[in-house]
């Protein structure tokens, strides 16, 4: 019956020769199709959302790893030149 309704639904001569019981069956059957089409929609855009999100966490990530790399860096750096600085202070004695 559901496959008939969904044909009629596609021709309306034969859409308007149905009972009116039968075209409100395919209004409903066509209203929880655009429901259905909406639905799918939404989760779409929601796992779109999600894999930017995601992409978005990832680039933070890089660049945390990215900047405290270069923390360390100057860390040594600094640490290398406070020795250079205290040994140009007080060479080494003989």
């Amino acid at each position: 019956m559901e496959a008939e309704l969904r044909e009629a639904a596609t021709q309306p001569d034969r859409l308007r020769a149905l009972s009116q019981q039968d075209r409100q069956a395919v209004r409903d059957m066509l209203s929880r199709s655009r429901a259905d089409r909406l639905a799918a929609s939404q989760r779409r855009q929601a796992d779109d959302q999600d894999r930017l999100a995601s992409e978005n966490d990832r680039r933070d990530a890089q660049a945390d790893r990215h900047h405290a790399a270069n923390d360390r860096q100057a860390s040594r750096a600094d640490r290398d030149q406070s020795v250079i600085e205290n040994q140009e202070q007080d060479p080494p004695r003989a």
